[in-house]
């Protein structure tokens, strides 16, 4: 399962978008599900470093992403997260989304 959370912290001028875990849909490599996840979160990712450089802070470890970054990016992470809304509603099995604090 591929769960992400997501939030916009208006007070604090901040959204954080994290991912965690495998699919599972198949093996590494070549799952469809988790492939779809990783080019929206990377393609997001290459937006937002482009966008915010050095006020982009973003980690990458194992089966994990986590992305911090200026609340005028919102709208942004609103598409992106319609995107894996329709993907966890589609496979709910497969992938979580969640609205964070």
């Amino acid at each position: 399962m591929i769960d992400v959370c997501y939030a916009i912290n208006v007070e604090a001028e901040k959204c954080r978008i994290e991912a965690h875990g495998h699919a599972g849909c198949a093996e590494r490599g070549g799952d469809v599900i988790c492939a779809g996840v990783s080019a929206l979160l990377y393609g997001f990712l290459y937006y937002l470093s482009e966008k915010h450089g050095s006020s982009l802070v973003w980690r990458e470890s194992g089966d994990s992403l986590f992305m911090c970054f200026p609340s005028d990016s919102a709208e942004a992470l609103e598409v992106v997260t319609a995107s894996l809304r329709l993907m966890a509603d589609t496979y709910p099995e497969y992938v979580s989304l969640q609205e964070g604090r």
